[in-house]
């Protein structure tokens, strides 16, 4: 009952876009989409900026308020996706910016790499390291049981539909088990470009289309299933019966004050572990028995094997002590 009476309505959640009143987002839009259509804008950082910002946010309050589609699709950040797509599509978005918002995401700026390096040193660091050690066993025989398992089921369904086996594997199920778009349909065409030596625009221009799709399939299937999970608890397991948890390694929250010294020391240890995945893809050691390792692939071994040795946390520790 709580939660209906805190639930704000359709208008009341319209009032106030990206933390502003509704109406200076609207006049701020008014006057970024007028300046970037009459091409005054420009087409540098903050023009990238401006305009991909009054899309993001209107898109994002849409995706969030709309029912059915903010429960089982995806909300916000399923709505800026696709929304985004639709305008691009129907030219609502001037071709000029299209462009540029390709090259800073993905292209010769590629600042995706930015978010992908630091999600995989901040959610692999945040783990607690006997939390992370113990889930060796575990996780590592389930991801490739779960790998194998989509390969196998694949390629049974690939011959139904006439579909080569090999290609099946290369084309449909590598992107889709290969962790969305960022970390893995971009640096799989980099790595079918360096093998086939075909340009890697024709592999990710078809495998982004395959996992965007079976993506939909697994938010809509992930949102029936947490439904079904409210209405039977007793299928869930509780989260203690199918996937015991030891009371040893639960800790309660504790609340951290970040300062701007902290993220500036976090951008340089992305940028640290970047550097190594750079080393070890490019020059170390670029293939294991003839296939080739992406960065972000030695970036991930190097963040574990920091993480289960504790540096960042004993080289912390030194230099409180050394200047403390």
């Amino acid at each position: 009952m709580g939660e209906e009476k805190n639930k704000k309505s359709v208008v009341e959640e319209m009032k106030e876009l990206g933390g502003m009143p509704w109406w200076l987002y609207l006049l701020c839009a008014a006057i970024i989409l007028a300046v970037t259509f009459t091409d005054t804008l420009g087409y540098d950082a903050m023009a990238f900026i401006a305009v991909t910002t009054v899309m993001a946010i209107i898109l994002n309050k849409i995706g969030n308020i709309l029912p059915i589609w903010n429960t089982y699709i995806g909300g916000g950040l399923l709505m800026v996706f696709f929304g985004t797509a639709i305008l691009k599509q129907l030219n609502l978005i001037p071709e000029g910016y299209v462009e540029l918002i390709g090259n800073i995401v993905q292209g010769d700026v590629n600042i995706l790499n930015v978010f992908i390096i630091s999600l995989i040193t901040g959610s692999i660091l945040s783990l607690d390291r006997k939390v992370l050690l113990r889930s060796f066993g575990g996780y590592i025989p389930s991801i490739l049981g779960g790998l194998v398992g989509a390969a196998v089921f694949g390629c049974v369904a690939g011959i139904i539909f006439g579909i080569r086996p090999i290609d099946m594997v290369i084309k449909y199920v590598l992107p889709i088990m290969g962790d969305g778009n960022g970390a893995g349909a971009v640096p799989l065409s980099q790595i079918y470009e360096q093998i086939s030596g075909e340009p890697a625009a024709n592999y990710y221009s078809f495998a982004i289309i395959v996992l965007t799709i079976a993506n939909l399939f697994c938010i809509v299937a992930g949102a029936l299933l947490n439904r079904l999970g409210q209405v039977k608890p007793e299928l869930t397991g509780d989260g203690t019966n199918i996937m015991p948890v030891d009371s040893n390694l639960i800790k309660e929250d504790v609340k951290v004050k970040v300062t701007l010294n902290d993220y500036t020391g976090a951008l340089l240890l992305c940028g640290t572990i970047y550097a190594v995945g750079r080393l070890f893809s490019k020059v170390l050691l670029p293939s294991v028995f003839g296939a080739q390792i992406h960065t972000f692939a030695y970036s991930i071994i190097f963040v574990v094997i920091i993480a289960a040795l504790g540096i960042v946390l004993i080289i912390a520790s030194f230099f409180f002590s050394f200047f403390l």
